[in-house]
């Protein structure tokens, strides 16, 4: 897919709960994804809230993807409860709140610029997007995003969505089987599966002087999804019975984390020389796992997790498979201990992400469908 020049492109507002991330938690995850997709063929206008701490590096990699971009502080939980969840029954409340988080952004470039296209990466952005004039009105409706695997069943839209799905002309969702419960909408509905940016990770955040000394620290790097409380205590865990016993043996090795914060996390697990996983049981448990293998590095991960997602991957193929901490503490002893295995594996890694479909082939409804437009609006530039 051709991106179009800059100067030819219609413009799009994106409204993001959180910073899109390619190397981040799920939610960052679906919002790089959306991001990608929406500047295939519209200039972008990014307006989204701080969900946990971003540096420099990717706030950076952000600004690449827009033609402007502000990030602004997130209100408490309670007022976003304030907005879905009124005593009285009435489902409306929540879109006609006044004043609230990036209403002063939206408000000034929406007086200077009309936009073709509004994107919502979450239904509490619904309330700004639905005031706006715009040709497509679309809003990002997955519906099992925060919801373990064995509760998958319990999914179901809230009243919130059922209404944007009703004022909106496009809903995407991530799951083929959450389509239904929107048959009876008049919006375009649109699947896509949430999945990783492969070119992030050989093209937009990697240079000469990253690749040259790539995977040389000796080190060990912790990367999981940090909004979730689980992946802190798995990384207590690991750090306090299983890093000891491998310290022990490689001495000069050193274990590093994901955390946003201060270092950018793409450095550390660039830097790494093995990359091991947490693997909560929800259905995002493979983004971690797949971002780690995309950075052609040596992956340890849960063999039970991994048996669960079905992913395809092979032990002693593409990753190192654990059982148990004892498998743990070996198989990354040995990963440190050869170069030539770490390679082998991460060389592995890498061509089984290369053979998956990319963003741009899985989103290429989606594009087009925000694009539908664009045959009046060059008409009429050319016309001009």
């Amino acid at each position: 897919m051709n991106p179009q020049p800059n100067d030819d492109k219609p413009a799009i507002l994106m409204l993001s709960h959180c910073v899109p991330d390619a190397v981040g938690s799920a939610d960052r995850t679906r919002a790089w994804q959306l991001l990608r997709l929406a500047g295939h063929h519209h200039r972008v206008s990014l307006a989204c809230l701080m969900d946990s701490p971003v540096n420099l590096a990717q706030w950076r990699t952000v600004l690449g993807q827009a033609e402007q971009a502000v990030i602004e502080a997130s209100p408490p939980r309670r007022w976003w409860a304030g907005l879905s969840h009124d005593p009285r029954g009435n489902t409306t409340t929540w879109a006609t709140q006044p004043g609230g988080p990036l209403a002063e952004t939206i408000g000034r470039w929406v007086s200077r610029e009309r936009f073709d296209a509004v994107l919502c990466t979450h239904p509490w952005l619904w309330s700004y997007a639905r005031h706006i004039d715009a040709s497509i009105k679309a809003c990002d409706l997955p519906l099992s995003f925060n919801l373990p695997r064995h509760q998958l069943h319990l999914r179901r839209p809230n009243p919130l969505q059922h209404l944007i799905a009703a004022e909106s002309d496009l809903i995407i969702l991530e799951r083929p089987d959450e389509r239904h419960y929107f048959a009876d909408k008049a919006a375009q509905t649109i699947v896509l599966p949430t999945q990783i940016d492969a070119d992030f990770f050989t093209t937009l955040r990697s240079s000469p002087l990253t690749k040259r000394y790539a995977g040389h620290g000796m080190g060990v790097a912790f990367h999981g999804d940090w909004t979730r409380g689980h992946t802190h205590g798995q990384f207590a865990r690991f750090r306090r019975r299983v890093w000891p016993s491998i310290k022990r043996v490689v001495r000069h090795a050193q274990l590093g984390n994901s955390l946003p914060g201060a270092t950018d996390p793409f450095t550390t697990l660039r830097e790494a020389s093995v990359i091991v996983t947490p693997l909560p049981d929800t259905p995002q448990a493979h983004l971690p796992i797949l971002q780690a293998m995309a950075m052609q590095r040596a992956v340890v991960a849960s063999g039970q997790t991994i048996g669960r997602l079905n992913l395809g991957v092979q032990h002693c193929q593409h990753l190192m498979l654990c059982g148990d901490e004892r498998d743990w503490i070996m198989h990354c002893i040995e990963l440190l201990r050869s170069a030539s295995h770490r390679l082998n594996l991460s060389r592995n890694a890498r061509t089984f992400i290369d053979r998956q479909p990319t963003i741009d082939q899985t989103g290429a409804r989606l594009t087009q469908a925000l694009a539908r437009h664009n045959t009046t609006y060059d008409t009429i530039n050319r016309a001009a």
